[in-house]
């Protein structure tokens, strides 16, 4: 009896079976993987005891994205399209989560986008861009940096783009801190 067999060349993993040969990329099978994670809910592995514990439990008509650690461990920044945090509004949520309580804490940073989030050593300082309104001072959409501290948001830049066209090029992108959250590099 012959078993399909795994095999990995020229950068594919490929899968054998008598009758046929399915090719996939490392890259669609990373892909596959993290979407199916994102649409089941979010996860941390603790790397001292390689045990996996599960961050949120949402329905399956719930996304996490974007989750971003902070060094030591202890929070994780993430978007949602759940209220989480139970702090009301539609759309979706950015979120900080305490992983130092099982189950995790949430506190809403506000009801908008938060891809790529820097955040600090320690968690308590996450910055993030959005073209959303989480404070009624973003009314031209343009994208924005927004930081959050404690439990205060707050618009860190205000920008206008010299059109309506060029908000995507001209807007302020992919914060990045320092450890201890006291500077902000972006694009």
């Amino acid at each position: 009896m012959n078993f399909p067999v795994a095999q990995v060349s020229n950068f594919s993993l490929g899968i054998r079976s008598n009758t046929s040969v399915l090719r996939l990329r490392p890259l669609a099978v990373l892909l596959s993987l993290a979407l199916a994670l994102c649409l089941f809910g979010l996860w941390s592995v603790r790397s001292q005891t390689g045990a996996l514990r599960r961050v949120t439990n949402t329905t399956a008509d719930g996304v996490n994205v974007n989750p971003s650690l902070s060094g030591d461990g202890r929070r994780i920044s993430f978007e949602s399209t759940k209220d989480l945090a139970g702090a009301g509004g539609n759309g979706f949520h950015a979120l900080r989560a305490d992983l130092a309580s099982d189950p995790a804490t949430f506190i809403q940073m506000g009801v908008t986008r938060a891809p790529a989030p820097g955040i600090s050593q320690d968690g308590s300082i996450i910055a993030f861009a959005s073209k959303d309104d989480p404070l009624g001072t973003n009314a031209d959409g343009n994208s924005e940096i927004f930081l959050f501290s404690g439990t205060t948001l707050r618009q860190i830049t205000n920008t206008t783009p010299s059109s309506p066209t060029e908000r995507t090029r001209q807007g302020n992108f992919q914060p990045s801190l320092t450890d201890d959250g006291r500077f902000i590099a972006f694009s």
